[in-house]
Formats: structure tokens, C-alpha cells, sequence
């Protein structure tokens, strides 16, 4: 069983390093390279290791397995930093019933008007969750265990931090980050890339955007979003100064610039940077994290330093944190379509906000009639228990929403409850698989609505090679009309 404490790590592993005490060790790497000049002796790709000879504490070790929330060794975020966001909250936070932390980021097609963000944004948009370590940490061993928030626009962090004004104009800024997805400085966002980031002052520091093909050849996955645990983590050295990043077991990158000095902080969790990984487009998704592990090295030098943990609560009830079944998660933004409930506005102006949370109202180039008449969802017409608000498409409307990041062989089930005034073959639901742009389509999936009655319609796809996400549509020919409600796209796995 594992332990939630600072406890000593006689029992566990670093790396491929074994311990033989309960005081310290001192580890021994055989490879080859010139442990005194470490850019040589680390390699990108290769397997992870340790300086030859560093002395790990393992009196003052700490790991945490999420089996509970312990209060005494995390402060939980609440407020803001940055701009354009909804900061973090406790209420996104969670510890599951089979033991795992729960964080849920809530992005920009949110709207169920139960959440309080804070800073720019306040209705529940763009709000991640936070956990800080109560306890101050130096140079040592950093890791985490975590299936990554697998959508973008939420950054996926795990980070160390200290912040000291100075008397001069520039400010102390000691930062090490592991942030996901990356592609921002390619361009183009994904989570074949993550980011490897260390800071000395707010102007000063160093980034590796690295690829998990070009340091990591024997992975047998092709992104972090692949619903599978990843390890990530890094070593922190002061003599030398040099910054080990590694994940699964490869290193990513080695930086012996802007080497962190101060006594700091473990940060970790998830939040929505305006333009570092991309757009929230999505409604929520949830980091998963296993395990924390932090690992002292001795005589490896620090500038004591009480670092601040920055924006946290002090409310004793936002840590009453109590499990939760495991949340399913449906990549369809507002597939219920109750969000329409929050709205009073008709016509074209109804459209617009209907527009903004995730769901496109649009008709074909030949329809004359005006989208809302075609496009729109209408109350009392849908299934369940609720509002019963369903999307009503009829004679050239077409409804669509587009789900990002999904790569090669990434298996769903999509579900959904249709039916039609007239059966015919203008009357379905329309799954494709989207490469490089909207008009690479890989792969068409066509569901035909076949029922005058409700009816459940399901079926499970998997994504082809060289798919970057889906796009779903409803669509309606002359004549006919669709209602459908309850659209569902349940991730199965890679």
C-alpha cells in the first residue's frame, strides 16, 4: 500500500537507481559520458539516470498516493494569476474512490452556472484546481504519475516556484515547469509535444518544446492524451547547476542554463494560460494524478527561502474533500442541450449565444429560410429527465461541433437518442475523422435516423492514422425534420 507522507523511500525506487538504506544513498551510473561536464553525460532519448555519487535524503522524502486528501501536507488553490481566465478553484478538485486526484478544468463551452471563477472570467469558464505542498523543497528528484487533462487550451502542470522582490528592477523567479500540451512554439498545439521550461527571472529563462517521436523512439503510444499513465518528472541540481527533465523513462531535455537557487514549492495541477496551449474549446475534462514523489539531495546548495504558495484558500471547508465515483467524461460540449435553459434572447440573437458553447447553427448554401428557423434547439421536445431541451434540425440546417486532439487509433463510442419526421436518407448524424484541416477527412461515418419514435442510436469508431479530430454533424434535407438529444462521445482508449 502506498503511503501519503513525508516518509522515508527505502521501499521505493528512483529511476532505475536501487536503495540499500534508510539514511541516504549515494548513487552509482555506470554509462558512459563525463559526469563532470553534464551536458554530455545526459543525452536526449536516452534512458534516465542520476549524476554519478549524489547523495539522496531519504529521511526527508515525501510521496502521496491520493488514497485520501491530507490536508496537512497540500494547500488547494483559489484565485487567479495571468489574464484572460477564470483562475482555479477548490471545487475542481477531487480524490476518487479507487484512490486518485481528481482535477477538473472547465473550459470556454461551460455554461452550467454553478461554478465561481475568478479574475477575468467569473461564470465557471476557464477555471482549472490546484494542490501546493505546504512544505518548502530544495535541489532533489521530482515526479509525477498522471493521465493528462486531454483537451487544449488547459495546460497540465507540474512545477516548483518561488517569487522574491528585489530592490532592483528585476524580480526573482525561480521556476521549474513541465507543461502540456505543446506546439506553441511550432504553431501548432498537440500533445505529441510537451513543454520543459526553467525561469530565474520573469525575462530570463530557458524552453525545450521536445516531441515524444524524437525522445522516446521505443513508446508505443503517439500522444500524452492517450488515456494511459505517464511519468514525468525532473532532477534539480545546484553543483552543477543543470535541470534533468525526463518522461517514461527517457530524458526530454537538459538545461545548465537559469538554474533555480531558491528553497521553493511543488505545484501541480491544471489552469488556462490565454495562448500558451491553444483554445478551451470544450466544455470539462479532468487531470487524473496516481502519484507525487519529491526526493531531497544532500549537499547539493540552496538559498533558504520561505516561498510563498501563492493564490490558495484559507476556508477549512474548501479541503472537506471527500471521493467521488470516477467521472465519466462526454467529449460532446453540452450534448444534453439543457444550456439553452440560461438564455432568453429569440431569433438570430438566441443563435449567437446558443453559438458560443460549443455548437454551430448553420444551413446549407441553398437554404433560403433563416438559420434559426432551420437550426435551433427547442424545449420540451427532448428525452430524459430533465428540461427535455433538444436541437431541432429541419429542411437545409446542419448542426455541428468540432473535438480536438484525437490521434491514431483513439477508439469511441458515440451515442445519442434521434429520431425524423420522414425517414429518408437526409436525415443522419455524421462522424468524421479530420487530419491537417476541416477538409482532410479521413475517415466519414454516416448514423442514418431511421425512427419516427425516439430512438437510442450507438456505435463505436476508431480514429485512422493521422487524424487530429473529429467533427460530428446532424444534418436535415428539404422536408424532413430531426430532433435529436442526449449526444454522448465516450473516450474507450488508445
Amino acid at each position: 500500500m502506498k503511503v501519503k507522507q513525508f516518509i522515508p523511500l527505502c521501499l521505493l525506487t528512483i529511476g532505475t537507481m536501487s536503495m540499500a538504506s534508510c539514511n541516504s544513498e549515494t548513487t552509482n551510473n555506470n554509462n558512459e559520458g563525463n559526469p563532470s561536464d553534464p551536458m554530455s553525460y545526459f543525452k536526449v532519448g536516452e534512458d534516465y539516470k542520476t549524476l554519478p555519487n549524489v547523495k539522496l535524503d531519504l529521511i526527508n522524502g515525501f510521496y502521496d498516493s491520493f488514497d485520501s486528501f491530507k490536508k496537512e501536507n497540500w494547500y488547494v488553490g483559489k484565485g487567479y494569476w495571468g489574464t484572460n481566465n477564470g483562475g482555479v478553484s477548490p471545487k475542481n478538485v477531487h480524490i476518487t474512490d479507487d484512490g486518485q486526484l481528481a482535477i477538473r478544468g472547465t473550459g470556454m463551452f461551460y455554461d452550467r452556472r454553478d461554478l465561481q471563477g475568478y479574475g477575468n472570467l467569473q461564470d465557471g469558464r476557464n477555471v482549472g484546481g490546484t494542490l501546493v505542498s505546504r512544505f518548502l523543497t530544495g535541489p532533489g528528484h521530482y515526479e509525477i504519475k498522471m493521465k493528462v487533462l486531454p483537451r487544449q487550451g488547459a495546460c497540465t502542470a507540474f512545477w516548483t516556484y518561488a517569487y522574491r522582490t528585489n530592490s532592483s528592477e528585476t524580480n526573482d523567479n525561480h521556476e521549474i515547469d513541465i507543461e502540456l500540451p505543446g506546439g506553441v512554439r511550432s504553431g501548432n498545439i498537440t500533445f505529441k509535444k510537451a513543454l520543459n521550461t526553467n525561469w530565474l527571472t520573469e525575462q530570463d529563462y530557458s524552453t525545450v518544446e521536445y516531441s515524444i517521436s524524437e525522445t522516446n523512439t521505443e513508446a508505443d503510444y503517439v500522444a500524452y492524451n492517450d488515456g494511459e499513465w505517464h511519468t514525468f518528472g525532473f532532477d534539480w541540481y545546484t553543483d552543477p547547476a543543470v535541470i534533468v527533465y525526463y518522461c517514461d523513462g527517457k530524458i526530454t531535455n537538459v538545461s545548465n542554463v537559469f538554474i533555480p537557487t531558491l528553497q521553493t514549492r511543488i505545484t501541480l495541477g491544471v489552469w488556462f494560460p490565454p495562448s500558451l496551449v491553444g483554445t478551451a474549446n470544450f466544455e470539462s475534462d479532468y487531470l487524473f494524478v496516481d502519484s507525487v514523489e519529491y526526493t531531497p539531495f544532500i549537499d547539493q546548495p540552496f538559498e533558504e527561502f520561505n516561498a510563498g504558495p501563492g493564490q490558495v484558500s484559507e476556508v477549512e471547508s474548501d479541503y472537506n474533500i471527500t471521493p467521488i465515483s470516477m467521472p465519466t467524461v462526454n467529449k460532446v460540449s453540452n450534448g444534453d442541450f439543457e444550456y439553452a435553459k440560461n438564455y432568453t434572447e429569440t431569433g438570430e440573437e438566441l443563435i449567437d449565444k446558443l453559438s458560443t458553447k460549443g455548437w454551430q447553427f448553420l444551413r446549407v448554401n441553398s437554404e433560403e429560410k433563416e438559420v434559426y428557423e432551420v437550426c435551433n434547439i427547442v424545449k420540451g421536445v427532448g428525452v430524459g429527465n430533465d428540461d427535455l431541451y433538444a436541437a431541432v434540425i429541419k429542411d437545409g440546417g446542419v448542426l455541428r461541433q468540432d473535438i480536438d486532439s484525437v490521434y491514431d487509433n483513439y477508439r469511441f463510442k458515440l451515442s445519442f437518442d434521434g429520431k425524423t419526421n420522414n425517414i429518408s436518407e437526409n436525415a443522419f448524424l455524421k462522424l468524421n475523422f479530420l487530419g491537417g484541416s476541416t477538409s482532410d477527412v479521413l475517415s466519414e461515418n454516416i448514423i442514418q435516423i431511421d425512427s419516427t419514435t425516439f430512438k437510442n442510436f450507438s456505435n463505436e469508431f476508431i480514429a485512422p492514422v493521422g487524424t487530429n479530430s473529429i467533427r460530428i454533424e446532424v444534418r436535415s434535407g428539404e422536408g424532413n425534420e430531426v430532433v435529436v438529444d442526449n449526444i454522448n462521445l465516450e473516450f474507450l482508449g488508445a
